[in-house]
């Protein structure tokens, strides 16, 4: 596999520049905290020693933290549709607002997730994007259940 070649290129160029000289165990075998329980055990092991996680990985906890936002932009949409007049327009204008904020939320968090889906491993990992127009498509059933 391509990744695997990648780590045993950069492992090389970083022992044969010393990288690997003199570090704390240097010589021992690594302890054992937690049963391997697959063959990069010692890898995650060292990364997660030192805090550092791969970029899709980190990428998939800010995605996780920001989903929130869109989820609570969404719920706030819905909640003033529910109890506004779309024919006022000022309400109209709140409306239209908070569609807006969604979409902005939606394809910021949007670029992130395909930015997670292309760096991580496998598709098994991948994200699913939000649907930017999820509140026009509601607007639209909505509409034609109301003709």
């Amino acid at each position: 596999m391509w990744w695997d070649r990648l780590i045993e290129e950069r492992i090389k160029a970083a022992q044969e520049q010393g990288q690997f000289s003199n570090l704390p165990g240097e010589g021992r075998p690594l302890p054992r905290d937690d049963e391997p329980s697959s063959e990069y055990w010692a890898a995650h092991r060292l990364l997660r020693k030192n805090g550092l996680l791969p970029e899709w990985l980190q990428l998939r906890k800010e995605i996780w933290e920001e989903r929130k936002a869109v989820r609570a932009a969404l719920d706030e949409y819905r909640s003033a549709a529910a109890r506004l007049n779309p024919a006022d327009p000022g309400h109209a204008a709140i409306l239209r607002r908070l569609e807006r904020r969604y979409i902005e939320l939606a394809r910021q968090i949007n670029l992130k997730i395909d930015l997670h889906n292309i760096r991580c491993p496998s598709m098994a990992h991948e994200l699913v994007r939000f649907p930017e127009d999820l509140i026009a498509r509601e607007r639209a059933r909505w509409q034609r259940a109301q003709d």
